[in-house]
């Protein structure tokens, strides 16, 4: 199993696409790419899975402050480089957990997975990185909850999640 330590997330105007970008623990470099039609059946399932975190529904408000302080942390970092690793679309996603963390597997159809493991800070995180290139590329954003405030999205160059 190849389990992404760094990861870059990015919109990519000329494929309509989020790129992620990784690099696992020998630092080999991933380029995995998630289409819109992905996100719109992940996103939903991310944040019922940060919503029931703690084993009870929390608020909106309580997001969205849990919100807000998870993207103030974001400390912007150097872009991970994947153009030399393979390259592929994401088809499937896994979802797991891993005591308090959120297991993340990308799968493409021809066996290659790549597995992110996330705090619910991190999760967070890169969620408003998501959003953030949904909104640059004027996606619908009719699954993003409205305690994620689109005008909040990550701002430029806070790509880099560890």
């Amino acid at each position: 199993m190849v389990r992404l330590q760094r990861l870059t997330t990015e919109y990519d105007a000329a494929q309509d696409r989020i790129r992620l970008s990784g690099l696992d623990a020998e630092r080999r470099p991933h380029l995995i790419w998630l289409t819109r039609r992905l996100l719109r059946l992940l996103v939903p399932a991310l944040v019922r899975w940060l919503e029931q975190h703690d084993g009870v529904v929390q608020a909106a408000v309580v997001q969205s402050f849990a919100q807000e302080v998870a993207r103030a942390g974001i400390v912007p970092q150097t872009a991970v480089n994947a153009a030399s690793g393979p390259a592929w679309l994401a088809q499937a996603v896994d979802l797991g957990r891993a005591g308090d963390l959120l297991s993340l597997s990308l799968r493409d159809g021809a066996g290659a997975t790549v597995t992110v493991m996330l705090s619910a800070r991190q999760l967070r995180q890169w969620l408003s990185m998501l959003q953030h290139g949904a909104v640059q590329g004027d996606w619908d954003l009719a699954e993003w909850p409205a305690w994620m405030s689109p005008e909040l999205a990550a701002p430029e160059g806070s790509t880099v999640l560890h």
